[in-house]
């Protein structure tokens, strides 16, 4: 029941910086309103609310004790509190917070970490900077990637002085040349967020639930000077459309006297307006909640921003790491379909086109024993197991009669790849058999893996500067006053972001839009 919850959790985090000074109110206190606006001032925090008529409005008092929020709007806002900001208010469209990080395991990739440091690992942000480049295939904003890595110590110092806990484990995540990957305690939820939600609070910031972000405020300059938005929204999973088709909440204006960071993540399960992009996955699975959905990115739109890369996707499966470690099989023939070690989106297409082939069968990698001990993060694989996604058994015939496939046709597809492996060559697909020590398929028990497409991350989004400025689209100057991190923005990772390097986009972007926004 707690992983459902967290699981609708959502996303579409608006983190609005409401810092104003002047007549301070006590919390609780009765203000009267009786034109178009007022202005109400709790502890340096400016709200303006549109009231048609005369009506009472009651001072809020500190946020209440949610559970889950979402790590970029939780690094601007720490990273403002610490640059001397008197009010932050964290906006959130729906019930929970937490966004994709409350459903993740939470891993971060930092060049030059004190872990690495500790075991002995050498390792540079150029080193970094050079892979991701490698990955993005020419669509990384250079500027962008290098701010990445080179503030990556430092943003993973900052979540470490205001309350992530890590483990001493250090990985090698696919596409890197070396071992930077960090896992935090047990997962992103309670390593990551619980924690900096935690500090957050205390340090004086509030959050508002169930409160939509409509559009931007901007004056006549163009400089954005609040939000239009509506309290006691409730996010609708039977519409076909929550962000255009849901009119439940009543509309509020919030004022930022120094600015907004938006934080709103990215729109893999707005199905509709994925398939405007990327029609050739129209029924691709993903595993984010509902609630990423575009109304961050509609958001950003609407108030001028240049919005790049929306064709662009990451493929991923639920074990991206250790699926490549096994046998690839399509489970209705029990044949191979793939080279299992091939790249991301080759690999996605392979298994894509077999699900359509199939049934929408879900093509399977089958590891035995002596290639389980090769996966580098068990931890990873137990929760895996945990959520269905792995199954064990102690015989290649059980396995077969699990998933139904048919046993003859599975047990030549292991002969045929146990004697290539043996003799170091794939003459089928091409894999590197060297790189898993000529691994056969041969000695139980065997893992199922199951290699399900999916689609976890929006590679489009918001162009912004280093300094995490969001970029017109009019003259590519930054707007006045609008900052972003996180997945609601793009042009970081390029054509493929590699592991680990979604929660260091929202450390290190978060703590600059912060530090920025109060400069």
């Amino acid at each position: 029941h707690a992983k459902r919850q967290i699981a609708k959790a959502q996303v579409h985090q608006l983190l609005v910086l409401l810092l104003g000074r002047g007549r301070q109110h006590r919390p609780g206190a009765v203000v009267h309103a009786v034109h178009d606006g007022v202005e109400l001032v709790l502890d340096g925090r400016a709200v303006l609310v549109s009231v048609g008529e005369r009506i009472q409005l009651r001072l809020l008092a500190q946020a209440h004790d949610f559970l889950r929020q979402g790590l970029a709007a939780f690094a601007a806002g720490l990273s403002a509190l610490e640059s001397g900001a008197k009010g932050v208010v964290l906006l959130e469209k729906m019930g929970m917070i937490g966004g994709s990080t409350a459903i993740s395991n939470g891993t971060i990739s930092v060049p030059g970490s004190p872990l690495q440091k500790a075991q002995g690992i050498e390792d540079s942000p150029q080193a970094m900077l050079e892979d991701l480049l490698k990955a993005g295939k020419g669509f990384c904003h250079p500027e962008l990637t290098r701010t990445l890595v080179e503030n990556g110590t430092e943003a993973f110092d900052f979540i470490v002085r205001n309350g992530a806990k890590f483990k001493d484990t250090v990985m090698k995540p696919g596409g890197m040349r070396t071992k930077r990957l960090l896992q935090p305690d047990y997962n992103g939820a309670t390593g990551l967020l619980q924690p900096l939600r935690e500090t957050f609070l205390a340090k004086g910031g509030q959050i508002r639930l169930c409160c939509r972000a409509d559009r931007l405020i901007q004056d006549a300059g163009g400089r954005v000077v609040g939000v239009a938005a509506r309290t006691d929204y409730h996010f609708d999973t039977r519409l076909a459309s929550d962000d255009t088709q849901n009119a439940s909440g009543k509309p509020v204006r919030y004022r930022a006297r120094r600015g907004v960071i938006c934080c709103t993540g990215g729109f893999e399960a707005d199905r509709a307006f994925r398939s405007q992009e990327l029609p050739q996955f129209d029924g691709a699975f993903t595993t984010e909640h509902p609630g990423a959905t575009a109304s961050g990115y509609r958001l950003l739109a609407g108030a001028g921003a240049r919005m790049i890369q929306g064709a662009l996707y990451r493929p991923a499966f639920p074990c991206t790491d250790e699926q490549p470690l096994g046998m690839m099989i399509d489970p209705a023939t029990g044949k191979r379909f793939v080279r299992e070690d091939g790249e991301r989106i080759p690999v996605f297409q392979a298994a894509s086109r077999v699900l359509a082939s199939n049934g929408r069968r879900t093509p399977l990698s089958i590891l035995d024993a002596d290639a389980y001990e090769l996966v580098e993060n068990k931890h990873r694989m137990e929760k895996n197991a945990g959520a269905g996604y792995v199954t064990r058994h102690e015989t290649l015939e059980e396995l077969a009669a699990h998933y139904g496939i048919p046993e003859e046709a599975l047990k030549a597809t292991v002969a045929e790849y146990n004697g290539m492996a043996e003799a170091g060559k794939d003459t089928a697909f091409g894999r590197d058999f060297a790189a898993t020590r000529n691994n056969k398929v041969d000695r139980g028990p065997f893992y199922a893996v199951m290699v399900k497409p999916n689609l976890t991350y929006s590679l489009g989004g918001a162009l912004i500067t280093p300094k995490a400025e969001v970029v017109s689209v009019l003259d590519g100057a930054p707007i006045p006053g609008l900052y972003a991190a996180g997945e609601a923005t793009s042009g970081v990772h390029g054509a493929m972001r590699l592991g680990g390097c979604a929660i260091l986009d929202c450390c290190v972007f978060g703590m600059l839009a912060g530090r920025n926004v109060m400069a």
